[in-house]
């Protein structure tokens, strides 16, 4: 049955000389009508570090240092993770290892707050829904429509995630509870580039920082990854400059996040052989995003050398910087050693003004 109203309670028992204070955490109402997901910010405010706890079991225990502590409690009431209304709390305590009671009461209301969102990406005091704005090249956004056409980058679809420091229990969409995963969100058609969802997320401001990835990926269903794309700062805070997203404040009830989600083309024909045969093949890396290209690393998977043993392979060519539209030919060999069709995944590390990674598959086949 769904309760209307939820509270998270802590108990902190410690003998009165210990240094540390044993945390006992209630979270009974997770479980009741919610599976959105609760995350738990522990901040020692006289170290200035945070603990990201993602919790999912009903009863947690803890073991602090004492001092001065910030309890800052996010959660969703919906029935997938990340989603459905943003509840949020936030209170203060002094910790000394006596016992001690703190309670946080996460509501919708307590969100409309500058310390979890700007007053910019809130609206009528809600936290404003995610929207994505797919581009090949975010040096000129404005006005939210830059990336339609034939600016739209090639992410087709996303995955949002918000990462922990460290967990207690494992949580729907991430291993052992490291991470707090959204489902697969397809990306709107071509030629549009924005895609809104319904995902209401803490911005972050100065002092909380949530931490997310944005997973993009090739194909509408989440299965052939492109970029990944970390905020470590939170969607409101300035972004590094070696990233590929910029959050702005949207129209209407929406905040945007601009994606750079481009990568060079990639053509490579199968390597087919017998087994023990080593078998050489081109592959071609054709850069098609808008700026150049002037670092390119390969981490080739076990059995794949460069013919010649060198880097772009014999009679290859891989001439830095490539220009939109150039070529960058590689030979390669594979010692065959498993028969059947595979494909073997090859990360890509490259900068056109922008450090990024991909991933490619090889296939071979092999008789």
């Amino acid at each position: 049955m769904k309760r209307s109203s939820v509270s998270m309670l802590f108990f902190l028992l410690a003998c009165a000389q210990s240094p540390e204070t044993k945390l006992e955490v209630s979270t009974s109402y997770l479980m009741t009508g919610a599976s959105g997901g609760a995350v738990l910010y522990l901040t020692n405010l006289d170290r200035k570090t945070t603990r990201t706890i993602i919790l999912e079991e009903n009863e947690t225990t803890l073991t602090v240092e004492n001092g001065n502590w910030e309890f800052v409690s996010v959660l969703w009431a919906g029935d997938e993770p990340l989603k459905g209304s943003l509840k949020c709390d936030r209170k203060t305590a002094s910790l000394s290892g006596t016992a001690a009671r703190i309670e946080l009461e996460p509501s919708i209301a307590n969100c409309d707050s500058d310390f979890f969102s700007p007053s910019a990406f809130r609206n009528a005091g809600a936290t404003r829904a995610l929207r994505l704005v797919n581009c090949a090249d975010t040096s000129s956004v404005s006005g939210g429509t830059y990336c339609d056409d034939s600016a739209r980058g090639k992410a087709e679809s996303y995955r949002i995630r918000l990462v922990a420091s460290d967990a207690v229990a494992d949580v729907p969409g991430g291993p052992a509870g490291a991470r707090l995963a959204s489902g697969c969100i397809p990306a709107a058609p071509a030629p549009n580039s924005i895609t809104a969802t319904t995902l209401q997320l803490p911005y972050g401001g100065p002092n909380f920082r949530p931490s997310y990835v944005v997973d993009t990926f090739k194909d509408p269903v989440c299965t052939l990854p492109l970029l990944s794309m970390r905020l470590p700062q939170g969607l409101a805070k300035p972004v590094p400059a070696s990233s590929v997203a910029i959050p702005s404040p949207g129209s209407e009830s929406f905040s945007d996040l601009y994606l750079e989600a481009s990568v060079p083309d990639v053509v490579a024909t199968g390597f087919t052989g017998s087994i023990g045969q080593l078998v050489a093949r081109t592959l071609t890396l054709t850069n098609s995003t808008p700026r150049p290209i002037s670092e390119l690393q390969l981490f080739l998977p076990r059995g794949f050398t460069y013919e010649g043993g060198a880097f772009p392979g014999a009679g290859a060519v891989c001439d830095l910087p490539l220009a939109l539209g150039d070529d960058c030919t590689l030979a390669l060999t594979f010692l065959m050693d498993t028969s059947g069709a595979r494909n073997i995944p090859m990360a890509i590390d490259f900068n056109n003004g922008h450090p990024k990674k991909t991933m490619i598959n090889l296939s071979t086949y092999g008789y």
